[in-house]
């Protein structure tokens, strides 16, 4: 005797109906994925900010990157090619190096002429190669220096190198009333690595003198 199960058309409906969201849930995860290959990374520096007490941030806006010659393809393979527990290893380094090496809030340069000429160039180093600058004008009245003018003030670094003082201001300055120094004042942010920029606002005062005109 055969018997026939009847199948009841509710039950029918609400099998494939699960059938479809388990399906759309592993989509939605995969594409989630694709999306954002950088989310795991994102997610261990936020542990990583509230463990530490910092406040690290990953770059991901084109035109900010290019500040620091990266391209977001350049950012996913550095970071993807480490994987997550090199990452963490890689934050704790920066960690340390930012405790050893504590932001000064005033300094002063001496010499570091790069060019003689009437254009006077002087690099603060900060992390070498990578240095901030003042560009200024230079006149000498019976073996005096005195500056003339600023042509400008700004930061230079070098690709892959780090940190790199970010400028998110245009430097403002302040000439002696002698006119024989001038002091600087940078606002920047900290790029700790690829991506990876400090949200404190950071102020650096640098005093720059034209007697290294002559010294040089």
């Amino acid at each position: 005797m055969k018997i026939k199960i009847k199948r009841s058309k509710n039950a029918l409906k609400f099998l494939a109906l699960l059938l479809l969201l388990t399906s759309f849930s592993s989509i939605t995860s995969i594409a989630a994925e694709q999306k954002d290959p950088l989310q795991a990374y994102k997610d261990i520096l936020a542990e990583f900010n509230e463990e530490k007490g910092t406040s690290y941030v990953m770059i991901t806006d084109e035109e900010e990157l290019a500040k620091t010659n990266l391209t977001i393809q350049e950012l996913v393979d550095f970071y993807t090619s480490m994987g997550t527990d090199a990452f963490r290893d890689y934050l704790d380094e920066i960690y340390v190096r930012n405790i050893n090496t504590p932001v000064q809030s005033k300094a002063t340069v001496i010499g570091g002429q790069q060019e003689r000429a009437e254009t006077y160039i002087q690099p603060y180093v900060y992390a070498a190669p990578n240095f901030l600058y003042l560009t200024s004008k230079v006149v000498t009245v019976n073996n005096k220096a005195y500056y003339n003018s600023v042509v400008e003030a700004g930061e230079k670094h070098l690709s892959g190198h780090y940190p790199v003082y970010a400028l998110y201001a245009t430097p403002t300055y302040k000439v002696s009333d002698d006119s024989t120094s001038i002091t600087v004042t940078y606002k920047y942010n900290i790029v700790e690595g690829p991506g990876i920029s400090d949200l404190v606002a950071y102020s650096l005062d640098v005093t720059y003198f034209a007697s290294d005109w002559l010294e040089d």
